[in-house]
Formats: structure tokens, C-alpha cells, sequence
């Protein structure tokens, strides 16, 4: 394998790239970053060094016309890729839609027939919650509020910080997943407390989920999916313990690795743009310096101002995905 150039462009390695395909040019292009420019840069290398010297004459001329039409893809080949990277039906994408809307509506409606059954009973978990939720450990909704169960580090740290029995934060740890309900490290994306949150959520995982698996199909989406919504839950747990749920930190991890793939393989054309990341990413961050300043309100005045969302699980999705993008079983075939 040789080197023959380096293009400035996605746009322009992909159109090289499939022209040397179609002139029996064996080749693939790798995508890094330029150490004095800090922008990216497609190295194209030819496969079969008996046809270097043919490559680089045919990437002379491609430097010298870029837009010349001898570069174009037929049309038929053209549609034969659309057709190829963009199926009638994301399947799983639009399963678990589904699947999130119909345990938001099933919960709103287990509270209500239990308001309904007890008008004076105080508002707590929907039994479908109880039962997704990452841990439950208690046999009931009024002994998990008051009883002994994992709180979480935060909690512990915290105690600590103030002087107080970190003890109150310590209990029975992962008691139902210990127990055998191992679709507790999944389930809680599929939650959601209010319909703001529902629909949030659901809109980002239309625009993300289809545009993934569009490019790697229905199983390795799955597999992508429960992967991260293990990864973050399990982290979210260990720093919150058990009172958190949302597809948000999938949501994050779908999101770092397209951005990833991106860089490592730009032929594979996710279309999201720098702007969706950058707001992401300002998101989590904003979300990160409140828990930050809730901190030391806390430790200097005294005043607790609790932040209500599960900033680890956007973190630790995020970061999942980016690690999960290195691995070539959720890439596409190089074209």
C-alpha cells in the first residue's frame, strides 16, 4: 500500500476515491488532521503497488480538474449508493420511539388511576418506572424514599464535605440487577418524567438514530444502542444512584460517535454539522457548571440548589460513543 496525495476535502477524496474504483484501481482514503493547520486532511492510498505509477498520474489530473465530469459517479451508480446507505425503514430507530412514548403514556396514566384510587397519596414513581428504573431495592415506593439504598458517590462526597454520616448515603447496591432483572442497565432510557423531556429526546434520537442506522443497519444500531445506555447508566447510578431515567445519554453517545466517525471515515457521509455538536456540547457544559455552582453554594452559604438532570449520563454517553466509533464492526465498507 502506497501513498499517492493528500486532498484538502471530504467531498473531493470521495469522488477520487469512487473514480478509482470504477478504473480497477484498488484504493482507500484515511482521514486524520494536519499538525501545523489543525484541519482535516484525506490521505489517498493506492492497494496495489503495481499500479502506483497509473495512480499518480490519475491523481495529477484529479488535482488539476477536480470538477471535471469524467469524476462523476454514473447515475445509476448514484442511486444504487442512496438507495444502499438510506433503507424505507429505520426499524430500530422507530421501535424505540415507540417503545419511549408508550412508557411515558403508560406512566401517566398509572398516576392518575393511583391519584384517582388515593387523592391525599403524594406523587411518586409509576409502577412502570419502578419497574425499568436502573435499581429498586425496596418493596415498596414509600420505603425507597425513606429507606436504605445506594445513594450514590455524589451524595457520599457530599455528606462527607459537610460533616455529616456519609453513611446516610451507603445501602444495598444493584440489589435487582444482583438479583437476575439484568434489563435494568438498559431500561431507564426508556423513561421519562415529563413531556418536555419525552419530546426532546425523541427529536434527537429521529435526527441521530436513522442517520446511524442508515449507514450500519438495524442490528449493530442495537447493539451501539444498548451498549451506550448501559455504559451511561451504570455511571449515572454510581454517581446518583438509582432515581434517574431519559434517553439523553444515548442521545450523547449517538452524537460523539457520528462526530467521530466523521474523522475516521468521511466516506460514510453522516451529514450532521459542526453547529449540532457545538450546541450539544455547550449544553452538557452549561449543565455541568450549575452542578459545579450548586456545589459551592452549598459548602459556602449553605443554600442547596439541586440540578435535576443526569449530567453524568450525558457525559459518559458521549464518551462511549467516541470510543465505540474506533471499533470496526460498527463502521461501513469503505466504497
Amino acid at each position: 500500500m502506497r501513498l499517492i496525495g493528500t486532498l484538502g476535502h471530504s467531498n473531493e477524496a470521495e469522488r477520487f476515491l469512487s473514480y478509482l474504483e470504477r478504473a480497477g484501481i484498488p484504493a482507500r482514503c484515511e482521514a486524520n488532521f494536519h499538525p501545523e493547520t489543525n484541519r482535516a486532511q484525506y490521505q489517498m492510498w493506492v492497494l496495489d503497488e503495481d499500479q502506483l505509477i497509473k495512480a499518480e498520474e490519475e491523481f495529477g489530473r484529479f488535482v488539476s480538474e477536480p470538477t471535471s465530469a469524467k469524476y462523476d459517479p454514473p447515475a445509476a451508480q448514484m442511486i444504487a449508493e442512496q438507495a444502499a446507505v438510506e433503507p424505507p425503514r429505520a426499524w430500530v430507530t422507530n421501535i424505540l420511539l415507540a417503545l419511549c412514548v408508550f412508557c411515558f403514556l403508560l406512566s401517566v396514566w398509572q398516576d392518575y388511576m393511583s391519584h384517582e384510587a388515593n387523592p391525599n397519596s403524594p406523587p411518586f414513581l409509576a409502577p412502570v418506572q419502578l419497574a425499568l428504573m436502573y435499581d429498586a431495592p425496596a418493596t415498596s415506593a414509600e420505603a425507597l424514599v425513606t429507606g436504605h439504598f445506594w445513594k450514590g458517590a455524589y451524595s457520599w462526597v457530599m455528606l462527607q464535605m459537610t460533616h455529616s454520616d456519609p453513611a446516610l448515603a451507603e445501602g444495598p447496591f444493584m440489589v435487582k440487577i444482583r438479583s437476575g432483572e439484568i434489563w435494568r442497565l438498559a431500561t431507564p432510557i426508556l423513561l421519562h418524567g415529563e413531556l418536555l423531556h419525552l419530546l426532546f429526546n425523541m427529536l434527537w434520537l429521529v435526527v441521530l438514530g436513522k442517520q446511524v442506522e442508515a449507514r450500519i443497519g438495524a442490528l449493530r444500531t442495537l447493539a451501539l444502542t444498548l451498549l451506550i445506555a448501559v455504559g451511561s447508566n451504570t455511571l449515572q447510578y454510581l454517581v446518583s444512584g438509582p432515581f434517574f431515567f431519559g434517553y439523553s445519554g444515548v442521545v450523547m453517545g449517538l452524537a460523539g460517535f457520528i462526530w467521530m466517525r466523521q474523522r475516521l471515515a468521511p466516506w460514510e457521509g453522516y451529514p450532521m454539522h459542526r453547529s449540532t455538536f457545538l450546541f450539544l456540547t455547550i449544553f452538557v457544559l452549561g449543565m455541568l457548571v450549575l452542578q459545579c455552582l450548586s456545589v459551592v453554594l452549598l459548602l459556602t452559604v449553605g443554600y442547596n440548589m439541586p440540578i435535576y438532570i443526569a449530567n453524568t449520563a450525558h457525559i459518559g454517553g458521549g464518551l462511549y460513543g467516541l470510543l465505540l466509533a474506533k471499533w470496526p464492526w460498527l463502521g461501513t465498507a469503505r466504497r
